[in-house]
């Protein structure tokens, strides 16, 4: 994440303009984004710290030796980081996605900044219920698995206070992180049933929130990515099945908010083809006239104008109506295929040592 891929803090609307009180997560990152270094530069270095943090806290307790890193407590550090730092940056995508948007809904200001509120703020409730969640599920899996958390030869407590202190927070980031993107999905539906002035000649808004819904699912593809480079290249039966569901899940989140204004776009089209046959069909009806008047001078002018009207049909047959650019639906696809990739990679090397 670089600092120009993140918007710099946006003003705080009127507070009559705010339907609910922000989350902690949208404080949480509104700080980050305030700070005055680079914000990939405070990501880095709070993951250097978690790391830091995780190891340092099995030398304080005597199971692992002092000034030893051991990589599954590097890695394990950095899922919650990943979760805020993926939930930072899609917010970031939402608020110049619904910019470049906002010429086609037709809305007063107001009500614009009260929808963009929306699509980039989870409510206080649910960062709230995510936290919950994060501390029962950090719970119940330190109790069923202590193996899997490097804390089942601890001579202390204090490893297993640490994870229940720190892992329900990252576990909290992971659980807010579904839940906007939930609510971000679901208004990109209703946006797009609200856009009043579809263009088919200006592609740009309709196509804007296709970036916010192409990155959702890149993001879900870097998290297979990361567990895959964490957990390393043994896949069970389990695992490829999970993994294969977030993949499918990545293209649903990518597609399927999209369809609505892909119908939209559809019957603009429809629209513009009727329009256009309405008026090859009344030249040739002239073209007729002019014929059995015996006015075959005039012909040729006509035939002219049916043959920028033709021109004009086809070139309304062949705008995309997909509510995507092409380069995003490229860049999507690439990704797709990058744990497969990691993977194979990953196989060989093996081989090859």
């Amino acid at each position: 994440m670089t600092s120009a891929a993140v918007d710099p803090v946006v003003p705080d609307p009127p507070i009559a303009d705010r339907p609910y009180p922000r989350s902690w997560v949208d404080l949480l990152i509104r700080w980050i984004g305030r700070c005055p270094a680079p914000v990939w530069l405070i990501y880095v270095l709070l993951a250097a710290l978690l790391a830091l943090w995780s190891n340092a806290v099995m030398w304080i307790d005597g199971s692992q030796p002092a000034g030893t890193f051991v990589w599954l407590r590097v890695a394990d550090g950095g899922y919650g980081l990943f979760f805020l730092a993926l939930y930072h940056y899609l917010n970031s995508v939402a608020r110049r996605s619904f910019r470049q948007f906002e010429p086609v809904l037709d809305a007063p200001k107001a009500e614009s900044r009260t929808l963009e509120y929306r699509l980039t703020n989870l409510p206080r409730w649910l960062g709230v219920l995510a936290v919950l969640l994060g501390l029962g599920l950090e719970t119940v899996s330190l109790w069923a698995n202590p193996e899997s958390f490097g804390v089942a030869g601890a001579h202390s407590p204090w490893p297993a206070i640490s994870h229940l202190v720190l892992s329900p927070l990252g576990f909290g980031c992971m659980f807010a992180l579904a839940f906007q993107c939930i609510r971000q999905l679901r208004l990109v539906n209703d946006l797009h049933a609200r856009a009043t002035d579809i263009n088919l000649f200006q592609l740009g808004p309709a196509q804007a929130l296709s970036g916010l819904t192409s990155r959702t699912g890149i993001g879900l593809i870097a998290f297979i990515t990361y567990n895959r480079l964490v957990e390393g290249s043994d896949i069970n039966f389990l695992n490829a099945v999970a993994l294969v569901i977030m993949g499918v899940l990545a293209a649903t989140v990518f597609v399927v908010p999209l369809l609505g204004m892909r119908g939209r776009l559809r019957a603009e089209q429809a629209r513009l083809v009727g329009e256009a046959n309405a008026r090859i069909q009344r030249t040739i009806g002239q073209i007729h006239d002019r014929i059995d008047a015996g006015e075959h001078e005039a012909v040729g002018n006509l035939r002219t104008t049916l043959s920028a009207l033709t021109d004009e049909r086809q070139l309304i047959e062949g705008i995309s109506t997909w509510p995507w650019r092409s380069s995003t639906l490229r860049g999507f696809a690439s990704t797709l295929l990058l744990p497969i990739i990691i993977w194979l990679i990953q196989r060989l090397l093996e081989k090859l040592m």
